[in-house]
């Protein structure tokens, strides 16, 4: 029991330094390197700043990424709350105010899903850049969480409308199509991922 505490402790202290290492290479990566190293963190490694061959995730234009989807999050969470409240019963042959920039959002959710497979990865205060690895894990650990939050759900009632133009009757879709409102709140999960950053 003693031996495991010792052991734990130890690897507490290395995940700490290791830490401590990644907040002064966030610093560095500002000030050093070319265009690509400061904008998208790419390049060789300079100075304490690990090589990288993807986006890192200190990089400006990722902070940059990561802020601009927490906007859309707050939107889908405001519009959300809006369409379940309100337009959860309406007529599906009804157009909603919302649904251009419903689908600028939804689009911004699907490209930021290939987005992250080019994004590095620190473990356990390491930086990983293998492609390979980046991929293995993030379709191991949050692609489907992802893929289900990140619902389409303005293009199916766009579908919706144009049948409705088309003169197709849309009550048989109704049903389906208030389903698939049901799952845009699942966005809102995405929020956690946001505050685990």
């Amino acid at each position: 029991a003693a031996r495991d505490l010792v052991e734990r402790r130890h690897r507490t202290e290395e995940i700490l330094r290791n830490e401590k290492l990644m907040h002064r290479q966030r610093d560095q990566m500002v000030m050093e390197g070319g265009i690509l190293r400061r904008v998208f963190g790419i390049g060789p490694k300079v100075g304490g700043l690990p090589g990288s061959k993807l986006v890192h995730p200190f990089s400006m234009f990722h902070q940059a990424i990561t802020a601009f989807m927490a906007m859309m999050l707050g939107y889908s969470s405001i519009i959300s709350t809006f369409i379940i409240g309100f337009s959860f019963y309406q007529d599906p042959c009804i157009r909603s105010m919302f649904l251009e920039f419903d689908m600028f959002v939804d689009t911004c959710f699907m490209v930021e899903i290939i987005y992250t497979f080019f994004v590095g990865r620190y473990q356990d205060g390491f930086y990983l850049d293998s492609l390979r690895y980046v991929w293995k894990q993030y379709l191991w650990e949050g692609f489907l969480f992802d893929c289900v939050t990140s619902v389409p759900v303005s293009f199916f009632e766009y579908q919706t409308i144009q049948e409705c133009l088309a003169g197709n009757d849309a009550p048989e879709n109704s049903r389906g199509l208030r389903f698939i409102r049901m799952l845009k709140p699942l966005k809102l999960f995405k929020i956690l991922r946001i505050l685990k950053l």
